[in-house]
């Protein structure tokens, strides 16, 4: 089983769709796997220590049950989408920008650079003159 595993992760590592991965992909794809390496190694180890009438420490579902979720865990990462490029502005042409209009719609109006009050100079007085006694 783990070793069908592994084939079948070499299998997809080499596939043109996994191109994108990272290489902290690629790393865990490799933790995963050796990880499951060393705990197969010592299941194997606990095997051999014990005579065959006597309780193993480590039973099929668990085994199972470790391959499976490193099969799960790779694949997620198998998965992963490829991401978006980035959108690429296209510069304007240098005789687009000489011209007077182009450098009109860039550069800010004179009227916009200040704000001013509407109506004569009376309302704006009278505005000013406003306090918070007169709100009630």
């Amino acid at each position: 089983m783990y070793n069908e595993a592994c084939e079948d992760v070499a299998n997809r590592r080499t596939s043109p769709n996994v191109s994108h991965l990272t290489a902290d992909h690629r790393a865990s794809i490799d933790s995963e796997l050796e990880f499951v390496k060393v705990y197969l190694a010592k299941v194997e180890t606990d095997l051999a220590a014990k005579t065959k009438f006597e309780d193993p420490g480590y039973n099929m579902p668990q085994i199972e049950r470790t391959i499976n979720t490193m099969s799960t865990k790779i694949t997620a990462i198998f998965k992963t989408p490829v991401p978006k490029p980035d959108p690429v502005e296209e510069p304007k042409p240098e005789a687009e920008a000489a011209t007077p209009e182009a450098a009109a719609a860039t550069e800010p109006a004179a009227e916009d650079a200040e704000m001013k009050p509407e109506g004569t100079a009376e309302a704006a007085a009278a505005e000013e003159t406003v306090g918070a006694a007169d709100l009630d």
